[in-house]
Order: structure tokens, then sequence, then C-alpha cells
């Protein structure tokens, strides 16, 4: 299993173990993520699903999701995980299999995408994971069944847009883990005063494939000003 070294603003060890990384027993762990790269391979151009080029780096995509995981593990312990935009799998699939006593949304409004991830979660032993097929912003607290403990997403605009795409779904606090590009420390600032939010920044670390994984915590449901 991929180690889950933190490079955070607040200090801290490692998190992990080979039960996985939220230290209960995984679902489908390594099986399960090898499992998803054969069905991603196979069913890639029949449904439209990623580039050539983009399954070229696959290895590099997961290992990126791995360290979606850790960070959801070390500063969401509880509550269902929402992955927006989940499209061909990543990082839902690896977050699913890497914390196996976690429930994992996976919203994605796609057709196509959304069958496939169905399929993923058949075909790899993958129960603890769900996909609901519609747009976020058509979601609802009951769909999550329990309280929601962080929101991920791997293309989906900013943090602003992120929040307030979910800030229904919102409890009085909610992680918010995403890949964010040259310039995230101006964006989060901003972020952070409409939200009220102060030292929301929990892990800051760089991706193998560019960008920066950042984790916020933040006030939940709240009007951005």
């Amino acid at each position: 299993m991929t180690a889950c070294a933190v490079v955070s603003v607040r200090g801290g060890g490692a998190v992990g173990s080979e039960r996985g990384v939220d230290g209960s027993d995984r679902v489908g762990g390594s099986d399960a993520t090898e499992c998803y790269r054969l069905l991603l391979r196979r069913f890639h151009g029949t449904l439209d699903l990623v580039s050539e080029k983009a399954l070229a780096g696959l290895e590099a995509m997961i290992a990126d999701a791995e360290r979606y995981a850790c960070a959801v593990a070390r500063f969401a312990t509880s509550g269902c995980v929402l992955d927006v935009g989940t499209g061909a799998g990543l990082p839902g699939v690896v977050l699913a299999a890497r914390l196996g006593g976690r429930r994992i949304v996976w919203v994605e409004r796609r057709r196509r995408r959304a069958t496939f991830l169905r399929l993923v979660i058949s075909q790899c032993g993958l129960g603890n994971a769900e996909v609901l097929a519609r747009d976020v912003r058509a979601v609802a607290r009951a769909d999550l069944a329990e309280p929601l403990g962080a929101v991920t997403a791997l293309a989906v605009g900013g943090f602003a847009q992120l929040y307030a795409l979910t800030s229904h779904l919102h409890g009085p606090e909610v992680v918010l883990v995403a890949r964010r590009g040259e310039g995230w420390e101006a964006e989060v600032e901003a972020f952070s005063r409409e939200v009220s939010a102060e030292d929301a920044v929990q892990w800051t670390e760089p991706l193998g494939r560019g960008g920066t994984l950042v984790v916020l915590r933040v006030p939940g449901g709240q009007p951005c000003r």
C-alpha cells in the first residue's frame, strides 16, 4: 500500500496501514484497484471514458488518488465522502478501495460514465460505494444516508464553486479536498474570507501529475459574501 507521509501546515505523522488508510478492513484495497485498472483499459474506448493519453498516465493518476484517500482519512475521520464529478473513476474508486469503513458517494451526471462506475462497484467488490447519476445540486441529504464528512473533486472549478454546489448538503463544518493549480494560495485566501473561515488550510502536498492537493476545513453551508 502507498505510504501516507504528510506535508501539512499543522504537522503530524504518517497515516495508513495494511488495513486501509482509515484503519478499517479494506473493501478491496489493491485488488479492487487492479480490477478497476482492467475495467478501465477494457471499456475506455467503448464508453468514451478517457483518452489514450490519459490512459497512458493512469498509474500517476492512481498515485494522486491515493493522496486524496490519505487526506480524507486524516482530516475527515467520520461521515460519508462525496466525490463530485467522479467521471471515469478517480479519485472516487481509490477512495472507496482505501476507505473500507466509510460510505463513498460518487456523483456523475454523464450516463456512460455512471454506467461504468456501477460496473466497477459490482465487479470490484466496492460495496461501500454508490453512484448518483445526477447533477450534484439535485442530490439531497437523504441520498447520503449519513452526515457529510468530506467533499472531494478532481476537476470541478475552484473551492468557491465546489462549496456552492454542495452547500445544501453541509453540516456545521465540511472538509474540502481538491487539486488546485498555480496561484491556489490567493484563491484559498479569498474563499476563506467569503465563508469566514480562519486557519482553513489543513494540508497541502504537490501531486505527481502537477498541481497541489489542498485540504480545507471550513464552516458548512455559509452563503458566500
